[in-house]
């Protein structure tokens, strides 16, 4: 009988180690898997900054465009005329 608890004292103790070394293996994932979410969240941002910056430059360009006058027949200055 001794041995039997001594047997189920042994294997109790296997098990609660196992619990652990699991524990601490589920944690250490947990802590990887959340960096790697952190890292795709930083480069999603950076992209929409990006993609955000270059629709607002192809905006400034357009009201840039809206802005020109094409002038034909003008000198730069006395001597020389301007070719368009």
């Amino acid at each position: 009988m001794i041995a039997r608890l001594e047997v189920l004292e042994a294997d109790s103790h296997l098990a609660r180690q196992t619990v652990t070394e699991v524990k601490r293996t589920v944690e250490e994932l947990s802590q990887v898997n959340n960096s790697k979410q952190e890292t795709v969240k930083h480069y999603v941002e950076r992209a929409v900054e990006v993609k955000t910056q270059e629709t607002r430059d192809e905006e400034a360009e357009r009201d840039k465009r809206k802005t020109n006058v094409i002038v034909h027949g003008l000198y730069l200055n006395q001597q020389q005329p301007i070719v368009t």
